[in-house]
């Protein structure tokens, strides 16, 4: 019974199984919150049961079958990258750059280094299995701090929602040469509170057509301030002369949209004329987060 727990429950092949599925699973779930939990108590459980057995942990490759020295390669391989991707996984709940999850990476491995890289293994067995325990808990707990930060957040949010009145996005040049470009994406943001209608039609005169620019500001002649959705012009086939007509599709709002930077995960999720549901949380740690819907 002890052999089979130790090849299936303990193995590193069932931490890197449980790692896949994370990647799979959405960051905001309830599955995603105890997977985290159980990632996270694995290496604890076995820490524990082996003191209780008073047995020895051995440092990463217990519990399967010995395939050779290209099966633990492959395996010591496989785990640092899905190590990198899980990372990413949980950091992109958090508004924050590349340099952060880089840190996030580099840290554990010099926190390991510092404290267990230079010295000799011990012979004790007490020793050997906590630092068997610290070891993966170093690169294990700053993950698991950020994921529970937001998977149990349970404040009340700061509420705000939008009118997505258009989308864009620009290709910069790079002067990296790694990099040969870089895409940036926006949405224009209307307070939904400071829409007091829906769009119309109206005709206007050709100086006030030309005079405004789309998604800018329309003054009405009922002194009400309007935002310009779209436009037209075209010839009035109902006047006997084909007068020209001018049109403004105007939107009643006391404000302009703001142009604010998205990641490109939300602005392929999201079309114009789509209503963005934006909650600002507190974080259970302090460490404020922000989801979209």
């Amino acid at each position: 019974m002890n052999k089979l727990l130790y090849r299936v429950f303990f193995s590193a092949i069932t931490r890197m199984a449980l790692g896949i599925a994370l990647l799979f699973t959405d960051p905001l779930s309830v599955t995603f919150r105890y997977l985290i939990v159980i990632i996270f108590l694995l290496p604890v459980i076995r820490y524990i049961v082996h003191e209780w057995q008073q047995t020895g942990m051995d440092i990463f490759f217990n519990g399967y079958p010995s395939l050779g020295i290209i099966s633990h390669v492959f395996i010591t391989t496989g785990i640092a990258a899905l190590y990198v991707l899980v990372v990413a996984h949980v950091l992109q709940v958090y508004s924050t750059s590349y340099f952060w999850w880089i840190l996030i990476v580099i840290v554990p491995v010099i926190c390991w280094y510092l404290l267990f890289g230079k010295d000799a293994p011990p012979t004790e067995r007490r020793e050997h299995n906590r630092r068997a325990l610290l070891r993966t808990l170093a690169f294990y707990i700053i993950p698991f701090f950020f994921a529970v930060n937001y998977a149990f957040d349970f404040f009340t949010p700061v509420y705000t929602k939008y009118y997505i009145t258009r989308s864009d996005h620009h290709t910069y040049t790079s002067y990296d040469p790694d990099i040969s470009e870089t895409a940036v994406y926006y949405f224009y943001l209307l307070p939904a509170g400071s829409i007091t209608g829906t769009s119309r039609w109206q005709t206007v005169s050709q100086n006030d057509y030309y005079g405004v620019e789309r998604y800018g500001r329309y003054n009405g002649r009922d002194s009400l301030h309007y935002l310009v959705m779209d436009k037209w012009k075209g010839r009035d086939s109902v006047s006997a002369h084909f007068r020209e007509q001018f049109q403004l599709l105007l939107l009643r709002t006391d404000t302009v949209p703001s142009r604010q930077t998205v990641s490109h995960r939300l602005y392929e999720q999201f079309q114009d004329g789509d209503y963005l549901h934006k909650e600002e949380h507190r974080g259970l740690f302090g460490f404020k987060w922000v989801s979209y819907h």
